[in-house]
């Protein structure tokens, strides 16, 4: 879970944001609208890279949720070895702690 965490892009991300920026080369945009968080920025640069003059507006209100507790961490991640129905609670119970702990 990356959330409000100003995490890098990844090269995965890179190349991904590459394919998409290629695939949308043929349609005319007059702007693009991003999230002010680094990764989210940079992926927007790529994508608008081909489109010569097109801005890329941060915008606050695409922030990223704070996911509070489970920042940085594995939020999907259970054993194996757990049984299926505590791993849904476990899951449950992952998602009120976020919404405790994370944005209202």
């Amino acid at each position: 879970m990356q959330g409000s965490s100003d995490s890098p892009l990844s090269a995965r991300g890179r190349e991904e944001a590459r394919q998409t920026a290629e695939s949308l080369r043929g349609i005319r945009f007059e702007a693009a609208f991003s999230s002010p968080m680094g990764r989210a920025w940079e992926t927007a640069l790529i994508v608008a890279h081909p489109h010569p003059g097109m801005e890329v507006i941060p915008l606050d209100d695409l922030h990223e949720m704070d996911f509070g507790f489970y920042e940085k961490k594995s939020y999907f991640a259970s054993p194996e070895e757990v049984p299926h129905g505590f791993r849904r609670l476990t899951l449950l119970a992952k998602v009120l702690l976020t919404q405790i702990t994370g944005e209202s």
